[in-house]
């Protein structure tokens, strides 16, 4: 007895017959290489057309999906200390002080993630418009809004003839 390959061959089988035991299941073959009935008016199914028909995988759709999805990790979310905190604020008021230049600036932002707990940190770069006191974010050029809290670094690209002061540091 083999699986066509086109329905993932013996290894497949293989595999779903363990995770399936694994699982307190057992596999039971469908009837496709059962002796049965063939019609002496009709043209017998092709194999492929019998094995769709009774595919015991077919209720497995999406299963590489959902183990992929529960093996992708996240990251919590940090919060800063006073220090880093600190180094922040006073990033924010260098950035207000020049916000008619349109400063460009990256920022390392934390994400959620849509799906599971935690998210990633994430680096997003544009020019500084402003900052939103109702809202709590910075807003940049492009009209982004990104919330104070979720930022954990500001970096200031600066001309070599300007360096960033020494209180940010």
């Amino acid at each position: 007895f083999h699986v066509d390959p086109h329905f993932g061959g013996d290894q497949a089988l293989a595999e779903l017959s363990k995770a399936l035991h694994e699982n307190g299941m057992k596999l039971i073959l469908d009837i496709i290489h059962l002796p049965h009935h063939v019609s002496a008016r009709h043209t017998p199914m092709s194999r492929a057309n019998r094995a769709a028909q009774f595919s015991p995988l077919a209720a497995l759709t999406g299963y590489e999906d959902a183990i992929e999805e529960t093996a992708r990790l996240t990251e919590a979310w940090v919060p800063l200390d006073e220090t880093e905190q600190a180094v922040l604020d006073r990033k924010l008021g260098w950035l207000q002080e020049h916000a008619a230049q349109r400063p460009e600036l990256t920022l390392i932002v934390f994400q959620e993630d849509p799906r599971k707990p935690g998210g990633a940190y994430v680096e997003t770069a544009g020019q500084f418009r402003q900052l939103d006191p109702v809202n709590n974010a910075i807003i940049l050029t492009d009209w982004r809004s990104i919330p104070l809290a979720y930022i954990r670094e500001i970096r200031l690209p600066l001309p070599e003839t300007e360096k960033e002061p020494d209180s940010f540091m």
